[in-house]
């Protein structure tokens, strides 16, 4: 089937249950040929050329599929084909022209908000100096088009949008640059957007239900609130612990000349560094810092210092266990008297970003593209190929905005070659985070074995060890696939680099050392053994020489086929004595050693 595409008329015509139809349509078909020059052309405008000649049990749907167009489109190209229900052999279709569609790059910023906000928009890969259109809309649905821009001499673009304000919370926004040269269509589609709710205020007046256990001094902890306040604003209530749980407690807003801070971003999945600001602390003052979910709890998280003009600014990030959908808030104190306390804007926790989707980074003081690759899990070559505009890697210039392309599923394994039995290490990136990702070895591009699923992380990465079987023989190669399954089968969405399987090393001579070798009864005894195979069981014993062992166990060799294990000569052993330790590989005990004798001497 891999050939279809290239000669689907061929592959078509030579179809085993046409072989009959064939030799009778031969001289229709080259009649045809004579009449119109029909040629099969590789660069033709469709997999099928210019024209399609009909077979039998053909369907105008199934060459609509097979030439890369659509019916409407053949019927439009066709006027005399009145029922296109009634084709017959050896009629000739004109194809209409296929259009190419190149794929560019847009990368949008921020990845979430508000309906209204403004988004940065950046692309690559169209075609230089040309009117780009843009388009936004919710993912899914039928983007509409919001005005152009003009691609630069590297064929980006760099210009911003304003999300609709009707944009709901919970949807998934996008933006789409396109440009249509003839029948070349240069198309690219943004990362989604993440749509917000608008976020209560901490710091402005609310309502609040009291709840099984409420005080008015605890509900103005809760809220950072002065008690007095509170009770200002609630004169019905005179007493502090006079509180029914379902009472509605009025929330005065924070007052004002009281110390502020601040996060940015707003929104962002787990693990996103936030900036936090403070501001109307007292001067060279520690900070104590907590973070939480907003009126559930606060952890600290650590400490930082205001300057005298009485703010801080410090870097912090949301931790991997708060939940999509979460407030979360950040909470700055001071310890000593004036006793000062201020709760943050909120935090809104979102999914975790698709590493398949691109994204946007803006270039700080002292970055560097090596480091930009590593953090993103790129190369500089992946990054140039998408920022046309970077003449110096190796200079870069403050607040400049490069693409982060999105990422492919990938695996790797490490060693890529060795005998039977070899351990494997295997990391995959490039997978959405948080998803189940079945593995199986591949032996010569056939699946051999299913090894399981894992879970990647909150960045898609995943790491395990797998051992190449015993079954495998030199000269194969063998990968790790991942494998996505549904009812009509499995298919292969990754497949590692190669491992070669090479001819098993003659293993070297089993060796037992042993320190001290003479001492007293009761001395300790070092034992070491190697050249036994790598993470193999060993039995080993310890007795006098040429009798039954006086204790035997078992160990474990490392990776590089040593063990180790520490021994003691009994108090019983006597003058003149020789003891010896042996050990045999379990899986194989023709794999063995036995240790120089040690002597049993006066102390």
């Amino acid at each position: 089937m891999k050939y279809l595409y290239f000669f689907p008329q061929v592959y078509r015509i030579f179809r085993p249950r046409r072989a009959i139809a064939l030799i009778l349509l031969i001289p229709i078909i080259l009649l045809n040929i004579r009449s119109n020059e029909f040629i099969i052309n590789a660069s033709a405008q469709s997999p099928c050329g210019d024209t399609y000649i009909v077979l039998p049990d053909d369907t105008i749907e199934e060459i609509a599929e097979l030439c890369g167009t659509t019916v409407d489109a053949i019927l439009e190209f066709n006027p005399e084909i009145t029922d296109p229900d009634n084709l017959y052999p050896g009629q000739i279709i004109r194809i209409p022209e296929v259009e190419s569609v190149f794929e560019s790059i847009i990368a949008i910023a921020p990845a979430c908000g508000l309906p209204g906000s403004s988004l940065l928009v950046v692309g690559s890969g169209f075609p230089v100096n040309s009117n780009v259109q843009l388009s936004i809309g919710q993912k899914g649905f039928n983007p509409t088009i919001i005005g152009g821009t003009t691609s630069d001499e590297f064929g980006r673009i760099d210009t911003s949008v304003i999300l609709p304000s009707t944009a709901q919370p919970g949807t998934f926004w996008v933006v789409t640059g396109e440009v249509q040269i003839s029948s070349a269509k240069f198309i690219g589609v943004s990362n989604k957007f993440s749509v917000i709710p608008l976020a209560p205020d901490p710091n402005a007046s609310t309502t609040y239900i009291a709840q099984e256990g409420d005080t008015l001094l605890s509900i103005a902890i809760k809220f950072n609130r002065d008690l007095e306040s509170l009770l200002i604003a609630n004169p019905q209530y005179s007493e502090i612990n006079q509180i029914n749980s379902g009472q509605l407690i009025y929330i005065p807003p924070q007052e004002s000349g009281t110390s502020v801070t601040t996060i940015k971003p707003i929104c962002g999945p787990v693990e996103t560094e936030i900036l936090v600001n403070g501001t109307g602390f007292p001067p060279v003052t520690t900070i104590n810092l907590s973070m939480g979910q907003y009126l559930v709890s606060y952890e600290p998280v650590g400490t930082t210092s205001s300057n005298r003009s009485r703010t801080f600014q410090t870097k912090m990030n949301i931790p991997s266990t708060a939940q999509i959908g979460e407030y979360w808030v950040v909470v700055a104190g001071t310890s000593r008297i004036p006793n000062l306390r201020s709760i943050s804007n909120i935090f809104i926790i979102t999914q975790p970003k698709d590493p398949k989707q691109p994204s946007l980074y803006i270039v700080k003081p002292g970055d560097t593209l090596n480091a930009i690759a590593a953090e993103y899990t790129q190369t500089v070559a992946s990054l140039l190929s998408v920022n046309p505009q970077i003449s110096n890697p190796n200079q870069l210039d403050i607040g400049e905005k490069i693409i982060i392309p999105g990422q492919r599923e990938t695996i790797l394994i490490t060693p890529t070659s060795g005998p039977i039995l070899t351990i494997i290490q295997v990391g995959g990136l490039g997978f959405p985070p948080f998803s189940a990702v079945t593995l199986g070895l591949s032996r010569d591009t056939v699946i051999f074995s299913f090894e399981g699923t894992l879970t990647t992380d909150v960045n898609g990465f995943f790491r395990t060890d797998y051992l190449i079987p015993l079954s495998a023989q030199p000269g194969e190669t063998w990968t790790v696939v991942a494998i996505e399954s549904d009812t009509t089968g499995a298919e292969i969405i990754a497949r590692s680099n190669e491992f070669t399987v090479t001819s098993q090393q003659p293993l070297l001579q089993p060796i037992l050392t042993i320190w001290p070798q003479d001492g007293p009864p009761g001395s300790a005894l070092s034992v070491v053994g190697s050249n036994f195979p790598s993470y193999s069981e060993i039995l080993y014993a310890f007795g006098l020489e040429e009798e039954s062992p006086f204790i035997s166990s078992t160990t474990w060799t490392e990776i590089n086929g040593t063990f180790a294990i520490d021994l003691f000569i009994p108090m019983s052993a006597e003058i003149g004595e020789s003891w010896v330790v042996t050990a045999e590989s379990i899986d194989n005990p023709q794999i063995n050693a036995i240790s120089p004798v040690f002597s049993v001497v006066e102390p």
